[in-house]
């Protein structure tokens, strides 16, 4: 085993196939004991599958954890929402569709930022972020507005 390796493999846990996991068959076993519980209550509240909820929550998803919106048309995300959904089939996202989904959100959450910021109980302070995407072709603004509120 060469030097490079038996370091990642010792500080790093990771292998040519990727990270090291050593899971005990009692975590395991708990987890998926947990997992089914969760899944029983999910089939006992939902009856059917909503796509419109479903694209709302896609769209929170890949905002709030700030994913690239090329994601949504790897092979492997498919495969795994159609595994969990097989109503997905054919009705996923394009990462046009999505930023069609997420100018829509922004347009209709807009009004309601507005309306927050009319009743601020304090005065608004502003900060920014300035950036640019790593081959200098987008310029990023930031803006945070910090206020009080009820």
């Amino acid at each position: 085993m060469s030097t490079a390796i038996e370091h990642l493999s010792k500080k790093h846990q990771l292998n040519e196939h990727g990270p090291i996991t050593v899971i005990s068959p009692r975590t395991t076993q708990r987890t998926l004991d947990s997992f089914d519980s969760l899944i029983r209550e999910r089939n006992d509240v939902i009856s059917e599958f909503h796509l419109p909820t479903f694209k709302a929550m896609l769209v929170r998803l890949f905002t709030i954890e700030q994913l690239a919106l090329a994601k949504v048309e790897s092979q492997a995300f498919r495969d795994l929402l159609i595994y969990l959904q097989l109503d997905l089939y054919g009705n996923i996202l394009s990462q046009r569709s999505l930023t069609r989904y997420i100018t829509y959100a922004y347009n209709q959450s807009l009004p309601k930022v507005e309306r927050a910021l009319v009743s601020a109980k304090s005065r608004i302070n502003l900060s920014f972020d300035l950036w640019t995407s790593l081959g200098r072709c987008l310029s990023l603004l930031g803006v945070v507005a910090h206020y009080l509120d009820d």
